[in-house]
């Protein structure tokens, strides 16, 4: 009886081990491994801006979590300049199916150069993720839009387009009043909010007669907020005249030209003229006499001789002279 009792609880104890063990196993196998979704789409309406900068959002989600940053591969868009990500990351959640998902949103600067469609090829992105035992690779889905060129710009892309546009000038003298010779710089600054540096066209400005023109390399530097994100692009442009002339002058009226992607028209920021004289300027005079330095140097190097041994050495000559006859 006793062995009967023992060998049915042990029956009982192994029953609840294997009972156990199965709901382990299921609960295991019902946990989902970890995904890692990753996707792709444009701010704002289309179709974009030939000239204008678009931001092209990238959304990586993971179902757990990120336990390296993840890895985008290079982004190249014919027909586009494109740069970034721009700026810090941003922390995003999302529910897919039912699934809590976390992740970051990455941002990229694209400008079309071109009118037509511009095609936005997948972009790969690697992680390694929380309760996954190797690296997940995922990629974006293609995309593509179009690009327009605003009405009265040119279509290869040199037109400016931004949501706003500043221009200011600075006119320095190397003398005042200045005089043949001396020289003016002019500095011109355009800071354009949404467009990139490099698409800023350069300031048109007219030749003066009488002034000769010699123009820097221009400086570009994005414009950015705290956190390094992309606000917009500002060029400096330096030209220096030297004075050929006396007369009155005056540095041309500049003038810029850009879209206004806000309000959908054409604009127009100008730098008034600014006019000046310049007179002949008194004739150069040297800090010490050259000439009467040189006459002095000439006296130095004078070598004076005595009478007598001119009269002396001219004796010796004929007689040898006469001698040789």
């Amino acid at each position: 009886m006793n062995a009967w009792a023992f060998l049915r609880g042990a029956l009982l104890l192994l029953s609840v081990l294997l009972s156990l063990a199965a709901g382990t196993a299921h609960a295991q196998s019902a946990d989902p491994a970890p995904q890692l979704r990753a996707t792709a789409s444009f701010t704002g309406q289309e179709p974009l801006t030939v000239g204008a900068t678009a931001t092209l959002q990238v959304d990586v989600l993971t179902s757990t979590w990120f336990t390296q940053p993840p890895e985008l591969s290079s982004l190249n868009i014919p027909g586009a300049m494109v740069t970034g990500p721009t700026g810090d990351a941003t922390l995003i959640r999302d529910n897919v199916g039912g699934v809590a998902y976390s992740g970051l949103r990455f941002s990229y600067q694209v400008s079309p150069t071109a009118a037509g469609a511009l095609r936005v090829p997948p972009l790969t992105v690697r992680a390694q993720v929380g309760q996954a035992s190797a690296p997940l690779s995922t990629s974006t889905q293609a995309l593509t839009v179009q690009a327009a060129t605003p009405p009265g710009m040119e279509a290869s892309g040199h037109g400016l387009a931004a949501s706003s546009v500043q221009v200011s000038q600075q006119v320095q003298f190397s003398a005042q009043p200045p005089a043949v010779g001396d020289h003016i710089r002019r500095t011109i600054t355009v800071q354009a909010q949404g467009a990139q540096a490099m698409l800023i066209p350069p300031p048109d400005s007219a030749p003066v007669p009488g002034l000769k023109a010699y123009s820097s390399e221009p400086e570009l530097s994005p414009l950015s907020d705290s956190r390094g994100g992309f606000l917009g692009g500002q060029r400096v442009d330096r030209i220096d005249y030297v004075v050929e002339r006396a007369g009155a002058f005056a540095l041309p009226e500049v003038e810029v030209r850009w879209w206004n992607v806000t309000t959908k028209r054409e604009e127009r920021a100008v730098l008034p003229a600014q006019p000046f004289d310049a007179h002949a300027g008194a004739a150069y005079q040297a800090p010490f006499s050259v000439q009467q330095d040189l006459r002095d140097l000439g006296r130095q190097v004078q070598v004076r001789i005595p009478g007598g041994w001119l009269a002396l050495a001219a004796a010796a000559a004929a007689a040898g002279l006469a001698w040789w006859l």
